[in-house]
C-alpha cells in the first residue's frame, strides 16, 4: 500500500493542480489543525479498492456457507461433473461426447 500524502485542507484550493497531480502517485491524506478528515483518491485506486473488497465479500460468503451446519452430504466434483456431461481437463470443464 501507497504511504499517502498528508496536507491541510486548504492545499485543495490553493494547490488544486499539485494535489491532482498527487493523486497519480498516491491518495491524499487531508487535515484540519492537524487532524485527518479525508482521503481523496484517484479514480483508478477506487475502482481497484471495490474490485478487491467484492472479491474479499465473495470468498467470505463462501467460508461462510462452507462453515454453516448442514446435514446434506458433499458430493466429489467428479462425480458432479460426470453427472453433467462434462470432463474435467487442464483445470476446466469440457463437454463429453
Amino acid at each position: 500500500m501507497l504511504t499517502p500524502s498528508v496536507m491541510p485542507i486548504s492545499s485543495m484550493r490553493k494547490y488544486q493542480a499539485k494535489v491532482m497531480a498527487e493523486l497519480k502517485q498516491r491518495p491524499v491524506v487531508f487535515t484540519q489543525r492537524g487532524h485527518g478528515i479525508a482521503v481523496l483518491i484517484s479514480i483508478e485506486q477506487w475502482e481497484l479498492l471495490m474490485e478487491r473488497l467484492e472479491d474479499l465479500e465473495d470468498a467470505l460468503t463462501m467460508l461462510e456457507a462452507r462453515m454453516e451446519d448442514t446435514d446434506e452430504p458433499s458430493v466429489p466434483l467428479d462425480q458432479v461433473l460426470k453427472e453433467l456431461g462434462l470432463e474435467a481437463r487442464g483445470g476446466c470443464c469440457i463437454a463429453l461426447s
